[in-house]
């Protein structure tokens, strides 16, 4: 090995020195390749320079379509906390399909249909006068969510004393509201529906405003109620379906999958979520002729999945894209309760980002939680005198630090694991945060500036001049940029992402630490260092654009 490897390097030095190759040496028999730090870095700076907030993006998908389903609330909820990671998710896995030339649609698959919207139907006739008397002034989602807790505690108080599994009354006057909208058509019932939608729709975009996410299509399962008796009978002609021992339909799945016949239809006649979602399946590959469609879905329905991607690919007779459940583990409340929209023990969604705009105002000002108003008046004189900034621009910043701290909560850990959220980790300067990145970002857009105060004007048609490692090191790691977006998109990880971009900003701020830019006395040298510190800033918001994060210009 060793006269090998040496006969191998003789070759080579003896040829053309291959591109951006310093040297190249036999060192025990292996053949060592020494990059061209000073060439590899000056390119790589350069591509960012000329793409700017194109870089990292690559045609890997070359225009063919994925579908998204995430997010998927339930109509006459609040939003709670719970759906914080498919939403976040799924925001994020579309734009980075997006930069890597994929046309995203991304579906909000609404919950507004079955027989928990029965039991709010019922709600509303028993109670919902008395409802109106009680919070006159209240929002109309927030009158329906307190109906729906209600119906939920009554039945749990009706369920004393019966035999396990048996039905309540208001259990039985549930199914049959919903049955009046499922077979009858009621148009009371179809009234209801159609008002709560809206409502709920209204409620939940002001949310998804605030999260930064968006889009192409809000469908509800209602909407392919229409196509269930086709999807039905279309198993059942196919000889896929059958009635069992207790006269439901099911389709019966390939043995060698080993899973359990599925449900499509109920002995009554009513649909399942398995009948709208194969027929929402259906669909989708009518309309969009997708290459993939990716459920951001919790894990604790990963065997449910399984049996509705089985039963339609029996349907579709395997002419399928590809079909992927992109689980995420459970996020809890601090104590480890899991949390429940049916019991009323939820927090909602927006009252966490709200406290967390709350906290990082308090950061801005330097005040803390029950400051006086006076306090607070001066945190604002001061720092419009030390910062520049006015009420508004602290709110701007507040919202983009605490929007982003929240997201970067879910998105900075693996989709796998389960989360307890903590809102002072997520706060914080010190770790893997959003703020540490952002702060990251205006600490180099604020040299750029004194730069340009200083009327510094750099050349960046000139050679770079790369004086130290640490230089070198950077530009290294941010030529890793669009291969980490491949990764990312190749795992349906947002959080491979993440991590980079942490490292993003320990990497940058190791630069900073150790090199002068504004004092640097070498002209080369200084606008070398602006060069780069401009570069990491324009990864830095790249990156947090795909997080779904914004990159404040100061903090």
């Amino acid at each position: 090995p060793v006269a090998i490897a040496q006969g191998i390097v003789e070759k080579l030095n003896a040829a053309e020195k291959p591109r951006l190759v310093n040297s190249i040496s036999a060192v025990n028999g292996f053949v060592n390749f020494e990059l061209d730090r000073q060439a590899f870095s000056a390119i790589v700076l350069k591509q960012i320079e000329n793409m700017q907030g194109e870089y990292g993006k690559q045609n890997l998908g070359n225009g063919e379509t994925v579908v998204i389903d995430c997010s998927a609330p339930n109509v006459a909820k609040y939003m709670s906390v719970g759906h914080l990671r498919s939403t976040v998710i799924g925001e994020s896995l579309a734009r980075i399909y997006k930069s890597a030339g994929y046309t995203v649609i991304r579906d909000n698959h609404l919950g507004d249909w079955g027989t928990q919207f029965g039991m709010l139907g019922r709600a509303i006739e028993l109670w919902g006068d008395e409802i109106d008397r009680e919070m006159p002034n209240a929002e109309p989602v927030r009158k329906l969510y307190q109906l729906y807790v209600k119906i939920h505690e009554e039945v749990e108080r009706e369920k004393e004393g019966l035999p396990e599994g048996e039905l309540t009354p208001l259990e039985k006057e549930g199914r049959e509201w919903f049955r009046r909208l499922e077979e009858e058509k009621d148009p009371q019932a179809q009234a209801l529906l159609t008002q709560t939608t809206e409502q709920s729709l209204q409620e939940f975009k002001r949310i998804y405003d605030l999260l930064g996410s968006e889009y192409e299509y809000y469908l509800g399962e209602s909407f392919y109620v229409p196509m269930l008796p086709n999807v039905v009978d279309t198993f059942m002609r196919r000889g896929l379906a059958h009635k069992d021992d207790q006269e439901r339909i099911t389709v019966n799945l390939p043995a060698e999958q080993g899973l359990n016949p599925l449900v499509i239809l109920k002995s009554d006649g009513a649909s399942l979520y398995s009948t709208r979602d194969l027929a929402t399946l259906a669909a989708r590959l009518g309309w969009f002729h997708p290459e993939k469609i990716l459920y951001v879905v919790g894990g604790d329905q990963s065997y449910y999945l399984q049996q509705m991607f089985s039963a339609f690919n029996e349907l579709a007779r395997g002419e399928t894209p590809d079909i992927e459940h992109v689980s995420f583990g459970m996020i809890s409340l601090p104590e480890g309760e899991k949390m429940s929209t049916r019991r009323g023990k939820v927090i909602f969604l927006e009252d966490v980002i709200s406290e967390a705009i709350s906290r990082a105002r308090q950061r801005i000002l330097g005040v803390e939680s029950g400051a006086s108003e006076a306090e607070v008046a001066q945190a604002y004189a001061r720092v419009r005198s030390e910062k520049d900034l006015d009420a508004d621009q602290v709110e701007e910043v507040a919202r983009q630090v605490g929007v982003g701290a929240v997201i970067y909560m879910d998105l900075g850990q693996s989709r796998s694991r389960n989360i307890e959220f903590d809102i002072n980790q997520a706060l914080s300067l010190d770790a893997n945060s959003a703020p540490y990145i952002q702060y990251s970002h205006t600490r180099a857009m604020s040299i750029l500036r004194k730069a340009k105060e200083a009327g510094i004007v750099v050349e960046t048609d000139a050679q770079p001049v790369f004086s130290d490692a640490s230089e070198e090191d950077l530009m290294k790691h941010l030529a890793m940029f669009p291969e980490t977006i491949a990764r990312a998109l190749k795992e349906n990880e947002p959080s491979t992402l993440s991590l980079y971009m942490y490292r993003t900003a320990d990497v940058f701020n190791k630069f900073y630490a150790v090199q002068p830019v504004l004092s640097e006395e070498d002209t080369a040298k200084q606008h070398t260092r602006l060069r780069v510190t401009a570069a990491a800033a324009q990864v830095i918001r790249n990156g947090l654009h795909l997080l779904g994060i914004e990159a404040p210009v100061v903090m």
